[in-house]
């Protein structure tokens, strides 16, 4: 049962850290997060993103659709298996400008816009990962985010502390 009480707490630390562009409540319906609305096309094969344009990472540097485009088109498909399938599905990524990410696919997938929740797409960090091997960048032990908290300190096998992101994009949060 350990492995699963570990998956469970990680996700809990990992998603206060990271985010995602939707949201889904218990019903799987989307909800605006880093992403302030999307488009599909009638034919199933064209979605696009609009960004908010007062996010920033966890050190300061603003995020913008590059990291969309680093997130889903290159690491998560290499590291998160859930990823790998969904996102392997597209054909080609636009960024129109820094606040707009256009994904078409190779054909229609029915499940891609839920492969936006957290847990399968959080988003990442170009500027810190690009370039870099995933599974062994510095920054695993130490992750920037756009969350409501930020890392703080880690001391294996003891405990994981997290400080307020003062500079969250969502008022009045954490």
């Amino acid at each position: 049962n350990w492995p699963l009480l570990n998956t469970r707490i990680m996700q809990e630390i990992c998603g206060n850290i990271h985010e995602a562009l939707l949201l889904f409540d218990w019903q799987f319906k989307p909800h605006p997060n880093l992403a302030t609305s999307y488009e599909m096309s009638p034919d199933g094969l064209t979605y696009t993103f609009h960004l908010r344009n007062d996010v920033f990472w966890h050190d300061g540097v603003k995020f913008t659709a590059r990291d969309v485009a680093f997130s889903c088109g290159t690491m998560l498909p290499q590291v998160n298996p859930r990823s790998r399938n969904a996102f392997g599905q597209i054909a080609s990524i636009a960024m129109p400008d820094d606040y707009t990410i256009v994904f078409k696919l190779k054909r229609p997938v029915s499940a891609f816009l839920i492969s936006f929740m957290a847990s399968n797409a959080p988003m990442m960090p170009a500027h810190i990962y690009e370039g870099t091997n995933f599974r062994t960048n510095p920054f695993n032990f130490k992750p920037i985010g756009t969350g409501p908290f930020k890392f703080a300190e880690w001391q294996s096998g003891n405990f994981i502390r997290l400080v307020r992101n003062d500079k969250y994009h969502m008022e009045g949060k954490p």
